[in-house]
């Protein structure tokens, strides 16, 4: 049985689709010319690139997009909030919380 961390988070697009945060995905990212950073999704002048650029790598279905830039043709101002929580949900599944071992006596 799948845990809820295997599950995929959907998000709207051209229409829903899975993400999952996962190796594969952060090599996906690192695998572009200019791959943004986390921080990246703060920045003004690179925020819509790194959210397509973070999308596109987690997205499970491989073909769907060839480039971010394909991707970003699905964003809109709209759909951007819905995008980047979905993205949030995606990374938080896969990073749960565990207990610190330290804070415990």
């Amino acid at each position: 049985m799948a845990s809820p961390s295997d599950a995929p988070v959907m998000v709207q697009l051209d229409r829903l689709r899975p993400l999952r945060w996962s190796y594969g995905a952060q090599a996906r990212l690192g695998s572009l010319p200019r791959p943004p950073e986390f921080a990246d999704l703060t920045r003004p002048r690179k925020s819509f690139y790194a959210l397509a650029a973070f999308l596109w790598a987690a997205l499970v279905e491989r073909g769907a997009f060839e480039a971010p830039e394909d991707l970003a043709e699905c964003l809109t101002p709209a759909t951007m909030p819905g995008a980047l929580k979905a993205l949030a949900d995606a990374i938080t599944a896969a990073n749960p919380k565990t207990d610190d071992p330290e804070k415990k006596s």
